[in-house]
């Protein structure tokens, strides 16, 4: 792998703007908001670049390369009405066997887009808590979600929440998934739960009890991993439980993201240690071979083309393809830049969320997802 210094990395993800007289900032701006106005939307294809060769990527508009463009999109980007985004906080995205696409908020509980109609459904509809972090269907169709009120389950018809009473060792839910087996597991503000068909028991993990469990994912040989707040990562084999921590090469304690590529490896999102990879002996920590303006990671995708999606805190999108890292931003349409979710749907498609909305990925350009969409390209 080529190893990026750190100051020549941060020379090529970021440069200055360029510098305009106080004359000459106002008529350009006015020029930019006429043409910004009078010119359809549309998207380039132009190939992104690494940050930042000014000039030469389009804003968030998806409008012609143009420099006085770009200033405008940088300078003064146009407002966005907070009504009409899915939610502010956009926190996770995901599709159902029927193709269906679910939007987890952090204020408006999850929206559903059936490819008609976006529908809406929180406390009022029943289910547990406004609050949603994770979203997984089971084999049977079933819709589990994790809220700030314990896991929910939708039918088809209806909502049924199950809390700390019905097992679950708290009723704040970060996680659920399920597994090949076809159990379902619930990591909580408290611990670990499994489903055991009327409701859940707490599992007895040694180091995980009491601890949040914020992500789960199950690798190529069956195992599962668990991210936790602060006590590390754990992998179950079926019969017990081993516990990684920085003192085996980890990063960081706080494990938020998981994601196995095609190879098997497993790629780790972390709060305070940046992006990680372990092949299963060792743990590979990128944020020591690049700078990439912050090391809290909250969402990793290791694609079906094998590069690696992950977003920095304050710093927006990266991909890595393995050896070159680019990243995106409002210049490439992306305003996200606390992203908490990155999805790869069954289409393809790929779809970023955070503070600040949905997105999509058309071509090397993103565009905005409102509640009137546009669903698919710009």
């Amino acid at each position: 792998m080529e190893r990026l210094p750190k100051k020549n990395m941060r020379k090529e993800i970021g440069t200055a703007e360029k510098q305009y007289s106080r004359v000459q900032r106002p008529l350009l701006m006015a020029l930019c908001l006429a043409l910004a106005l009078l010119l359809p939307p549309g998207c380039t294809g132009q190939e992104a670049l690494p940050y930042p060769v000014k000039g030469e990527q389009n804003g968030g508009a998806c409008l012609p390369n143009n420099d006085l463009l770009h200033v405008f999109q940088m300078q003064a980007p146009l407002p966005r009405e907070k009504d009409s985004q899915i939610g502010e906080y956009v926190r996770r995205v995901y599709q159902d066997s029927k193709g269906h696409h679910w939007f987890a908020t952090n204020k408006y509980g999850v929206a559903r887009y059936d490819g008609e109609a976006l529908q809406y459904f929180s406390v009022d509809e029943g289910l547990g808590g406004p609050v949603v972090t994770s979203i997984v269907e089971s084999r049977n169709g079933h819709i589990w979600l994790a809220t700030n009120g314990g896991i929910s389950r939708y039918d088809g018809r209806a909502w049924l929440n199950f809390d700390k009473a019905d097992g679950l060792p708290h009723s704040w839910a970060w996680s659920v998934f399920e597994d090949s087996r076809g159990n379902i597991w619930a990591g909580t503000e408290q611990g670990l739960a499994r489903w055991e068909g009327n409701g859940f028991t707490a599992v007895a993990a040694p180091g995980m009890e009491g601890r949040t469990v914020w992500s789960i994912a199950e690798g190529p040989d069956g195992s599962l991993w668990f991210g936790t707040q602060d006590a590390g990562l754990f992998r179950y084999d079926g019969a017990e439980y081993a516990r990684f921590t920085k003192s085996d090469g980890l990063p960081d304690e706080g494990v938020t993201s998981l994601s196995f590529d095609k190879e098997g490896r497993l790629w780790l999102g972390t709060m305070f240690g940046g992006l990680s990879a372990f092949d299963g002996q060792h743990f590979t920590n990128y944020a020591e071979q690049a700078d990439f303006g912050g090391k809290e990671v909250w969402a990793t995708l290791a694609g079906r083309d094998g590069e690696v999606w992950f977003g920095v805190e304050g710093q927006g999108l990266f991909r890595f393809d393995g050896k070159h890292y680019i990243q995106y931003g409002p210049e490439h349409g992306l305003e996200v830049r606390a992203v908490q979710t990155i999805f790869e749907d069954q289409q393809g498609r790929l779809w970023v969320g955070g503070g600040g909305g949905l997105y999509q990925l058309a071509g090397h350009q993103f565009f905005h997802v409102s509640k009137e969409g546009p669903w698919d390209g710009c």
